[in-house]
């Protein structure tokens, strides 16, 4: 797991964390934004500040490239 992805598990709500809710069967992301909910899917991608969104794949596939 990358460091930053594993800093998001670490981090509260609202520090940009990453966490499981009704027994791991659903997967939120804290954004600056708001709080999104993450699908089986999505990527998360870390903008250029640090902060972590999540990304349909559609949308990946035409605008990042995989690391």
């Amino acid at each position: 797991m990358a460091e930053w992805l594993n800093m998001a598990w670490q981090a509260s709500s609202s520090e940009g964390g990453l966490w499981c809710e009704d027994g791991g069967e659903q997967l939120w992301l804290g954004t600056l934004e708001g709080v999104y909910k993450v699908t089986f899917d999505d990527y998360i991608i870390q903008g250029v500040k640090g902060e972590l969104y999540p990304c349909k794949p559609d949308i990946f596939a035409a605008t990042y490239e995989k690391v």
